[in-house]
């Protein structure tokens, strides 16, 4: 009888780690997107694309599996820790004057992360979307879930980069 529930012990062990690895393969991460201020520029990594498929919103594109939720970084110039961070969906960037905001959330099967409005946010290139003109306005603030990132004073000046990723693991986010 002991015999019978150490081989069975086993067998279930055996099948977890399976579907663990199974499960690892497939849950890659999407890549990073980088949003820098200025003219707001949206970009993605060099192996990725912006898909535009859906009249409403841009697709980050990646041929990778997406987790589900999104991870915002915030970084200052000549501080290379963040200055604020958050998760989760939906994430929304708020631009001055004009009070525009770009807004990305993880939708579809399989999930994406997707940017809107497309009518607004301009494919300049397979990898960059963009919004308005260098010189002419800045981030103001940004917002995950219509809540604002906490002790994150955005200015005219300070902001370097928001870092938006598929994965709370900093060093894949950059």
């Amino acid at each position: 009888m002991r015999k019978i529930a150490y081989i069975t012990l086993a067998l279930g062990l055996a099948g977890i780690s399976a579907a663990a690895c199974v499960k690892g393969l497939r849950s890659q991460d999407e890549a990073p997107i980088i949003v820098q201020n200025g003219s707001m520029t949206i970009d993605t990594a060099n192996d990725a694309k912006w898909g535009g498929e859906d009249a409403n919103q841009w697709s980050n594109e990646t041929g990778k599996s997406h987790r589900g939720d999104l991870w915002v970084w915030v970084y200052f110039k000549g501080v290379t820790a963040p200055a604020c961070s958050g998760q989760g969906t939906p994430v929304e960037i708020y631009y001055t004057p004009g009070s525009f905001k770009a807004k990305f959330d993880v939708v579809g099967n399989p999930p994406r992360t997707k940017a809107s409005p497309k009518g607004q946010l301009e494919k300049r290139s397979e990898q960059r979307l963009g919004y308005g003109a260098d010189g002419v306005g800045y981030i103001d603030h940004v917002e995950i879930h219509n809540q604002r990132l906490p002790n994150c004073n955005i200015t005219p000046t300070n902001l370097d980069s928001i870092h938006i990723c598929s994965t709370g693991d900093t060093t894949k986010c950059k």
